[in-house]
């Protein structure tokens, strides 16, 4: 599955609108608690921004050490990030070599004079192996998954090996996600509400996996209970689930913000 050049890991991705979040002000103290209360941590934070420099945008990217966060009041900072239109992306960062746990946080932004985008933000969580290697810390990755998807009001997000996850959209003839409806089955998949409602609960409840569970108002199910599981990357097995689904094509799932 991988290259003798390549290092095994796990990604993950949720989707969401901002204008879905009811306390925003709140959302970079409770983004800080879910991560402080789980097993994982950082120690590096890199923000990307869009500036204006003689009338030509650049992209400027601003990187703060474990020194400089110590020093630093960071619900407030990531507070300023998240809402400063000019910011694209915040990344939290806990690597040593090639061994890594990192979360990117892709935010709306506005270009001089246009406006917010109207396109979604994105939360993507990614680590080696090595990070879930023992069954707590594999526990702990879906948990904050879980969490960050309850948090955002996420509509959509999944989790998968890296190398099993380019081979679905390989197979599927799909490079990359579209909002206009599912594609593909991951190892692990979070349906927000109204996903739920245009599947139906019964279905989702019904599915014939192990690890299934309602996170907030959304429902999150995984293929197996180990991401690392032999079955895992079975196409087949992902094909009948899909097919059990029968997800929509009627709405995009645009249509799921406000």
């Amino acid at each position: 599955m991988y290259d003798s050049n390549e290092t095994p890991s796990v990604s993950s991705i949720l989707y969401y609108y901002d204008d879905c979040i009811d306390d925003k002000e709140a959302l970079a103290a409770n983004f800080l608690s879910l991560i402080q209360e789980s097993v994982f941590s950082f120690n590096k934070i890199e923000v990307r921004k869009n500036i204006l420099i003689n009338g030509i945008n650049k992209t400027k990217t601003i990187r703060y050490s474990s020194k400089d966060i110590r020093e630093m009041n960071l619900a407030h900072s990531l507070n300023e990030w998240i809402w400063d239109s000019d910011t694209i992306l915040i990344s939290l960062v806990n690597s040593s070599r090639n061994s890594y746990f990192r979360i990117d946080w892709g935010v709306g932004f506005a270009l001089p004079g246009i406006g917010k985008s109207k396109m979604s933000e994105t939360l993507h969580m990614s680590c080696t192996y090595d990070r879930i290697a023992d069954r707590p810390e594999h526990d702990g990755f879906v948990g904050l998954f879980c969490n960050m998807a309850s948090l955002l009001k996420a509509f959509y997000g999944n989790i998968d090996d890296v190398a099993a996850s380019v081979d679905t959209m390989d197979r599927t003839k799909e490079k990359c996600f579209t909002e206009e409806y599912l594609q593909a089955v991951y190892w692990g998949n979070f349906f927000g509400k109204k996903i739920c409602e245009d599947i139906g609960m019964k279905a989702l409840t019904s599915l014939p996996v192990e690890c299934k569970r309602a996170v907030g108002e959304g429902f999150f199910f995984s293929l197996t209970p180990n991401i690392q599981d032999s079955i895992s990357p079975n196409m087949r097995f992902r094909r009948r689930i899909y097919r059990r689904l029968k997800p929509s094509k009627r709405n995009a799932l645009t249509d799921y913000s406000r």
